[in-house]
């Protein structure tokens, strides 16, 4: 069973980036968002034993041995103040990327290619 795909008369027009298409448009269709957020959170942590929870235990446990070999091993603690701050800092920045790129969606060659 193939698909077809429907001709260009039929689909609607494109319409420039404006107002209603950025952050105002997602505020609109918040209930749209909120969908996609449960299924990819549900999709995450589907075959997972800690689930959700895991969400938070991964990047204290990150954020507690990075303190114990950076701060206490190499005894940096003492020497900048508010050293835990800028830590936590650092990590949170440095997971926000990763979580970033490392999750958003990526086609491969074929497929845009074949597109």
């Amino acid at each position: 069973m193939t698909a077809t795909l429907p001709d260009e008369s039929e689909l609607p027009p494109l319409r420039p980036p404006s107002a209603d298409n950025g952050l105002v448009g997602v505020f609109r269709r918040r209930y749209l968002l909120k969908l996609l957020v449960r299924r990819e959170i549900s999709a995450r942590y589907q075959g997972s034993f800690l689930g959700l929870l895991w969400s938070y235990i991964n990047p204290l446990s990150q954020f507690f041995i990075y303190y114990a070999v950076v701060g206490l091993i190499f005894n940096l603690h003492d020497n900048i103040p508010n050293f835990a701050i800028h830590l936590y800092a650092g990590l949170t920045l440095v997971h926000f990327f990763t979580e970033t790129f490392g999750r958003a969606p990526a086609r491969s060659c074929a497929t845009v290619l074949s597109s």
